[in-house]
C-alpha cells in the first residue's frame, strides 16, 4: 500500500459515514469501533449521547488500521496532547494539510495572531485544492457527520494531527517497520516533573492512554527527586538563550518562567500552560519582564545570571 492509497483509505472511511446521525446504524458503528479498540483511552467507553467528533476521527484511524501510530481519544484536547507526544502534532494555523490528516479547531479563536486556545473540535481532511480543503467531522449540526470547507490559515484552526503516512504505509506493506516512537520511562518521569502530564487522576489516565505504567513512572520520578536532593558539587555548561532559539533547554526555561507566573504564550490545557520549546516573542517578553523584576538588565538574553536568578526564585 502506498502513502496516497492509505490517505485515501482514511478519507473514504469518513465519506462512508457522512450523513450519519446520532442513534443510527453508522453512529453505532463508529462507537462500536472506538469502544472495541484496546487500550481504551482513559478507560472510558463513549456513550450514545456523548459528543463524538474525536471518537469519529479516532474510529476512522482504527478502521484504517493505523491507530497504533495516531493514538485514539474521545477528547480533542487529550488527543492533541497524545499527538504532540508522538511527534505528529503540527502547531501552525498556516499549515497546508493532506487528505487523512486531522484538523483541530478552537471556537474561541479571535482570528488575530496564532491560535493558542484549547482544542474544541476535530475532523478529518478528505481533499485539498490549493489553499482550500474539505473536512468531514462527527458531531456537527445537532449530532450529524458532515463536511466543512476550510481555507489554509483560516479562523478557528488550532493545529493538525499529521500521521507519518509514508512510514506507516511502508510498515503495513511489509517494509521498514514504522514503530511509533516511545520515550523511556526516565524521559517520561522528567516530563512529569516539568508538569507535562498533569497531576493526580489526570496524570494516571494520560499515562495509561499513552501506554505507560503509572507505578513504574512514579518510581522513576521518586528516584530523580532523591537524586536531586542528594548534596553534590558539579559543573554544568549552558548555552546562552535568546529569541530564535529552540530545544529542550528553551522548554526547561519556559517551565521555570511559567512556574513563576510569567506566561510564555503556550497552549493552556486543563488550566495549565504548556511549554513549546520555541523562544519566540512571548517567551522573549516573559524573560524581559522577569529580568526587570529581578533587577537585571532586561535584554531578553538568558545567560548564567538570569538562569541563576530563576532557580533562586524557584
Amino acid at each position: 500500500m502506498t502513502e496516497k492509497q492509505l490517505r485515501k483509505k482514511v478519507a473514504d472511511i469518513m465519506q462512508e459515514w457522512e450523513g450519519a446521525v446520532r442513534g443510527d446504524a453508522s453512529h453505532a458503528e463508529i462507537l462500536n469501533i472506538y469502544n472495541s479498540y484496546k487500550p481504551l483511552a482513559r478507560g472510558y467507553a463513549v456513550q450514545k449521547n456523548d459528543a463524538y467528533c474525536a471518537t469519529t476521527a479516532s474510529a476512522a484511524y482504527i478502521k484504517a488500521g493505523i491507530a497504533a501510530y495516531t493514538g485514539t481519544e474521545c477528547g480533542v484536547g487529550q488527543w492533541a496532547d497524545i499527538a504532540a507526544q508522538k511527534g505528529i502534532w503540527v502547531e501552525d494555523d498556516a499549515h497546508t494539510p493532506k487528505p487523512g490528516d486531522a484538523i483541530c479547531y478552537d471556537w474561541d479563536d479571535t482570528g488575530a495572531g496564532e491560535n493558542l486556545g484549547y482544542p474544541d473540535h476535530v475532523g478529518i481532511v478528505i481533499s485539498v485544492s490549493g489553499s482550500s480543503f474539505v473536512v468531514i467531522e462527527g458531531n456537527i449540526n445537532g449530532g450529524k457527520v458532515g463536511r466543512r470547507n476550510m481555507q489554509v490559515n483560516g479562523r478557528y484552526i488550532r493545529g493538525f494531527i499529521c500521521p507519518d503516512f509514508k512510514a506507516i504505509a511502508a510498515a503495513l506493506s511489509g517494509g521498514t517497520p514504522a514503530v511509533p516512537e516511545k520515550k523511556t520511562v526516565m524521559e517520561i518521569a522528567m516530563e512529569v516533573l516539568e508538569g507535562k502530564w498533569g497531576g493526580g487522576m489526570e496524570r494516571m489516565e494520560a499515562l495509561a492512554a499513552a501506554g505507560y505504567d503509572y507505578e513504574e513512572v512514579q518510581e522513576a520520578v521518586n528516584a530523580i527527586l532523591r537524586e536531586k536532593n542528594s548534596p553534590r558539587t558539579f559543573t554544568v555548561t549552558l548555552r546562552q538563550l535568546s529569541k530564535g532559539c529552540s530545544g529542550k533547554d528553551v522548554e526547561s526555561l519556559q517551565v521555570l518562567l511559567i512556574s513563576l507566573g510569567y506566561s510564555c504564550g503556550g497552549r493552556v490545557v486543563n488550566g495549565v500552560e504548556k511549554p513549546d520549546g520555541s523562544f519566540g516573542a512571548y517567551t522573549d517578553a516573559a524573560v524581559r519582564r522577569f529580568q526587570a523584576d529581578a533587577g537585571l538588565g532586561a535584554d531578553g538574553i538568558v545567560g548564567a545570571l538570569t538562569m541563576s536568578a530563576l532557580w533562586m526564585r524557584k
